[in-house]
């Protein structure tokens, strides 16, 4: 027997029809008294009822029956009484005695919750994907040619005011997959170096406003840098100290605390070692009872009359798409704490902000091949960019345009730019495409879209492949900036 394996001998009790009713403690060892927190010299001589009252019959129930029985038995088991998950072996050395050998599987039990859940997301994930990526084409035509609309009939016609709101609604449409995109297979988040300890205030701040609860701030000093996106960390905030306001209707104080961590090799399975910045959320509240403790980042999953369900499962998915990890500790009538864990990195630089399109464009008639395999994003592009001075040659999938591009280069007219769309199903996509227009002309002007992804679709791998990205959905104005930055075009 190892140390780690805690020990105790037992002894029935049974009432006058020889059920058995409890059990007394005749012996324990230290491993026994560290998993536990029963000191041998409180329990020994006592029996289970005394000790940790009231005990579930389950373990009276099966105790007894291999007692009595002398069949052994082993089982998982959480204690409510000692917040712990067990494994146990139980066995009858003599007649009316019993023998249990116990492990704390706590920890792993939690960790095997965590593959689970996060199983239940990136199934979910996929199917948000899916939905999210036909939902931006719809969008992308919508918000598309209303801008396009705008423009045509200018700021000062009756009109414009009217498509002005109705490009509003659609671009709060378009939140809405980004947000199914935050946890949705290719939603990763868009990063840039961040200060945390600003976000932090800034997010909390924001949302306490109109509520009756306080907040306390706690900072190290010296915190360390984060390369992360600012606008989900925001979204996690946000979700996590409402939750908090809710937990309180009569008001109290939220501390949040944030600080840096050092993760040791083995210290947490469930996080590459190395510096983390610690952010913890703690309320005051009624606390999470243990029963719904482990489903309160499930999809759908809610107490509130009013919820979703989905707000902790984003921030949950946020915080694992960042490599990092979000954790909650509860016990009823004490409050909760939400800690969330980070990778930090080094550096403090900002990216540059992009530059704002004014709508003055001249082309010199460049000729820009579109590949999309939705005929309205085609139409859109091509109207767009005629009115921009272009002229536009669009192709369904990469076979074909791959097919005009030789073309191009033959004829000695070749594209000043190509724009691909990420996905085809049934076809050739954006990347392989790219790889093989690149193969044939070094200085092609590739820029991929998608309406799969909410980050800048490039990832180090592809940044050799295309110069740029146009995120779907997108309007006139974003999708010729992009097309003025790529060419070098000079407004008028």
């Amino acid at each position: 027997m190892t140390m780690q394996e805690g020990f105790a001998l037992h002894e029935i009790r049974c009432d006058a029809k020889g059920a058995p009713i409890d059990y007394l403690f005749l012996d324990v060892n230290p491993s026994f008294e560290k998993l536990t927190g029963l000191a041998h010299g409180d329990v020994v001589g006592k029996t289970a009822s005394e000790i940790i009252p009231p005990l579930e019959n389950y373990w009276h129930e099966t105790y007894g029956k291999v007692a009595l029985t002398g069949e052994s038995t082993h089982f998982e088991r959480y204690s409510k009484e000692l917040d712990r998950m067990f494994e146990v072996t139980v066995y009858s050395p003599k007649p009316g005695q019993l023998a249990t050998i116990l492990f704390d599987v706590t920890e792993q039990h939690r960790l095997q919750e965590e593959a689970v859940k996060s199983q239940k997301l990136e199934s979910l994930g996929i199917l948000a994907g899916g939905i999210a990526h036909d939902f931006n084409n719809i969008l992308t035509a919508i918000i598309g040619n209303i801008s396009l609309a705008r423009w045509q009939a200018g700021e000062n016609h009756e009109i414009s005011e009217r498509l002005a709101e109705c490009e509003k609604a659609a671009s709060r449409a378009a939140e809405i997959t980004r947000q199914l995109l935050t946890f949705a297979r290719g939603g990763e988040p868009e990063k840039n170096y961040v200060d945390i300890r600003k976000l932090v205030e800034e997010a909390v701040l924001f949302s306490l406003h109109g509520s009756n609860c306080r907040v306390a701030f706690e900072f190290d000093k010296e915190l360390w840098s984060l390369v992360a996106d600012a606008g989900q960390l925001h979204q996690v905030l946000n979700n996590l100290v409402l939750n908090a306001i809710q937990a309180m209707p009569e008001g109290g104080l939220i501390s949040v605390k944030t600080n840096n961590v050092l993760i040791a090799t083995t210290e947490n399975p469930a996080l590459k070692p190395g510096r983390y910045v610690r952010i913890g959320i703690t309320d005051q509240g009624g606390g999470i009872s243990r029963e719904n403790l482990g489903k309160i980042f499930d999809p759908y999953f809610t107490t509130k009359d009013r919820g979703t369900g989905l707000g902790l499962t984003s921030a949950h998915s946020i915080i694992r798409r960042h490599e990092g990890m979000m954790h909650v500790e509860s016990v009823p009538g004490n409050g909760t704490t939400f800690e969330i864990l980070l990778p930090a990195a080094p550096g403090t630089t900002q990216k540059s902000l992009p530059e704002m399109f004014e709508g003055r464009i001249r082309s010199d008639s460049k000729r820009i091949l579109v590949m999309d395999d939705e005929e309205m994003i085609r139409s859109l592009a091509q109207n767009i960019l005629s009115q921009l001075g272009y002229k536009a040659v669009t192709s369904s999938d990469g076979a074909e345009a791959l097919r005009l591009y030789q073309a191009s280069l033959q004829s000695n007219e070749p594209f000043s730019a190509v724009i691909l769309d990420m996905t085809v199903p049934g076809g050739m996509g954006g990347k392989e495409t790219a790889e093989k227009i690149r193969a044939l002309d070094k200085d092609a002007v590739l820029i991929i879209s998608s309406g799969y992804s909410n980050d800048s679709l490039l990832g180090s791998a592809d940044e050799n492949i295309f110069n740029a990205s146009i995120k779907k959905p997108y309007n006139l104005a974003q999708f010729a900036r992009v097309i003025e930055k790529e060419l070098k075009i000079h407004r008028a």
